[in-house]
């Protein structure tokens, strides 16, 4: 039991939590991108993903907690997703790394 700024007694602490939900462009992308978070965000984060749908819940012990772990959570989607562009991009030969030299 913990008290609250004028000494009166809660039986439960406020934890803050946020809720993403994503469609992806098809159901493999949200599985890969499932995977990709998945062992960075152990414990932190709870991901499921049904069909094209990645949902992904943040638990934290307080504010700022929830506000570092979001940031983390989207620089490591943000470099999953591009990893897959260029992926894509380089299967089906558009990268311009791979392009020959006229």
């Amino acid at each position: 039991m913990t008290t609250d700024g004028i000494g009166q007694q809660r039986d439960s602490e406020v934890r803050p939590r946020i809720r993403l939900q994503r469609t992806c462009p098809d159901p493999a992308t949200a599985e890969i991108l499932a995977r990709s978070i998945h062992s960075d965000n152990a414990g932190f984060a709870k991901t499921t993903q049904a069909r094209d749908q990645l949902s992904i819940t943040l638990d934290a012990r307080n504010l700022p907690e929830l506000l570092r772990s979001l940031d983390d959570l989207l620089s490591c989607l943000d470099t999953a997703e591009r990893s897959l562009a260029t992926a894509s991009r380089t299967r089906d030969g558009t990268h311009s790394a791979h392009k020959p030299k006229p």
